[in-house]
């Protein structure tokens, strides 16, 4: 994956800051977007304790989201129900 300046990923959603409260994952984007999800979204949080759902992390340079006790995560992407990579550059060509 290719996250220089200047490439497609300059513009794809990139979480700054998550946080929970007992219901939901609230996710602040860089572009200044504010998402609420809630936790029943996501099969793999159903039925985890407070300190499980509260024990998340932004992972690489805000693409994700890890739940580091439950081994799993999420595409900050995906939440806004994108694909994890953004379309390729329509001024690319591949050969």
């Amino acid at each position: 994956m290719n996250t220089s300046a200047g490439s497609r990923w300059d513009d794809w959603p990139r979480a700054a800051e998550v946080r929970v409260d007992p219901d939901s994952v609230f996710v602040r984007l860089v572009d200044g977007r504010e998402l609420r999800v809630p936790f029943t979204w996501f099969s793999f949080l159903h039925g985890r304790t407070p300190a499980e759902l509260a024990d998340v992390a932004i992972i690489a340079q805000g693409e994700g989201l890890w739940w580091e006790t439950i081994d799993e995560g999420v595409s900050v992407p995906s939440l806004l129900g994108l694909p994890e990579d953004p379309p390729p550059d329509p001024s690319v060509r591949s050969y």
